[in-house]
């Protein structure tokens, strides 16, 4: 019995062991210094790899990207690469709640929203150096990362970045999937702006198979998770 369940727990170090994980800085500058996880699957051909870019949640205040681990791990085996993001904790120390200033608020996602960004056009940039497909990238998160996640989707890129613009134009994200999050303003999903939106509690789980509709050819619809 013994080496039965010593057999299996080699089996899963092993499994993990084959994932790649990269740790890079993503964006740096005088006063920050931004890293993301990168989870690479095993690659047996030269196929390009479809990219998720994930947002933990945390009210803008807490939180960190190696809470993502398992999520990163799971998607790498099954085809996808995922880059873990940290992003500015602006609210730290200050109310997001219901009490919580509005402008404050959105300060805070906008900045977390300019962070997801710049790790976007990193990894475009850096496209070839790790295989990843730019033609398939989704945005997720959790919390207050959906919340960063509806509003890269939906926001205006060259009206509400705050950094450097450096995002290939008429970039468009894949697909977006988040969890307890919202969206600021309902109006801006427009008919030019219309996305597959998906919340993980629907009934096409896990995960990756509500991916696999977005890497077809996405319908012109969009609904509401």
């Amino acid at each position: 019995m013994k080496k039965i369940l010593l057999f299996f727990i080699t089996l899963i170090v092993n499994n993990i062991q084959a994932q790649d994980i990269k740790t890079v800085t993503y964006f740096q500058n005088d006063t920050l210094k931004l890293d993301l996880d990168l989870y690479l699957p095993e690659q047996t051909s030269n196929e390009k790899i479809p990219l998720i870019l994930f947002a933990f949640g945390g009210g803008f205040s807490g939180g960190e990207r190696i809470s993502e681990k398992e999520f990163g791990l799971f998607m790498a085996k099954n085809g996808y690469a995922v880059a873990s993001i940290s992003y500015s904790l602006y609210m730290k120390g200050k109310d997001f709640g219901c009490k919580g200033t509005l402008t404050e608020k959105i300060k805070a996602i906008q900045i977390g929203v300019s962070d997801m960004w710049q790790a976007t056009s990193y990894l475009i940039e850096n496209a070839g150096k790790y295989n990843l497909d730019t033609s398939k990238i989704f945005i997720s998160g959790i919390s207050a990362g959906a919340e960063i996640g509806f509003q890269a989707v939906y926001w205006d890129y060259k009206l509400m970045n705050l950094y450097k613009s450096n995002l290939p134009e008429n970039f468009r994200y894949k697909g977006f999937i988040g969890g307890s999050g919202a969206i600021i303003d309902i109006n801006l999903i427009t008919k030019e702006k219309r996305y597959q939106c998906y919340s993980p509690t629907e009934a096409m789980t896990p995960l990756f198979r509500m991916l696999q509709v977005h890497i077809a050819p996405a319908p012109q619809t969009l609904r509401a998770g």
